[in-house]
């Protein structure tokens, strides 16, 4: 969608009915894949990339395994929101790392080039710029002090069915949670922006 506008963008969209958690992250993979352009697509250097997910059976809780789950003690309802929030970012920003480092050419992942491409993102960067654009869309753009758009690679994480998890002393449904992949000190690092 457009070109080199404050709104362009290059979106890569999946949907899953699995309840497994590999289908998931092999999403993550190949869609990360796609948006370099080396499995055919064609993004364009001036667009923003975004990965957007939507996790459409509440059985599926991915981004905790099965085996994460079964440590918990089978009284609690998960699905009352057990898990802390900040759990639930930790371990995304986690599983996302690792499906875009699961590089195999035209497949999944993404290379070492792309990587470094990435904006090195440092911690004082701005939060999340959520300004209107002229044609009404979001921008999802970070930007430095000096207002220029960066490059970076945005993941977005739906759950068809919102899910609730602990925050502080309290409980919190989220529909969707929002990351950011960047360079940190010449490492690929992805960085948790907001949920809604």
């Amino acid at each position: 969608m457009g070109t080199n506008e404050p709104f362009a963008k290059a979106i890569q969209f999946k949907h899953t009915v699995s309840t497994e958690n590999s289908a998931v992250d092999d999403m993550i993979a190949k869609a990360a894949n796609q948006l370099t352009g080396e499995s055919g697509e064609k993004p364009l250097a001036t667009q923003r990339k975004i990965i957007d997910v939507m996790i459409n059976d509440n059985r599926n809780w991915w981004p905790f395994t099965d085996k994460e789950l079964a440590t918990i003690d089978p009284e609690v309802k998960i699905e009352e929101g057990f898990i802390q929030f900040e759990k639930l970012k930790a371990r995304c920003a986690e599983r996302i790392r690792t499906q875009l480092s699961r590089y195999r050419k035209n497949n999944s992942g993404i290379n070492r080039a792309t990587a470094n491409s990435l904006y090195n993102h440092p911690p004082s960067t701005p939060p999340l710029d959520m300004k209107r654009s002229a044609h009404g869309q979001k921008t999802t753009m970070l930007n430095n002090p000096l207002n220029q758009k960066l490059e970076l690679l945005t993941i977005k994480m739906v759950y068809g069915h919102p899910r609730k998890f602990r925050n502080g002393t309290g409980v919190i449904a989220i529909s969707k949670i929002v990351f950011v992949a960047h360079l940190e000190n010449g490492k690929l690092a992805v960085k948790y922006l907001q949920h809604s």
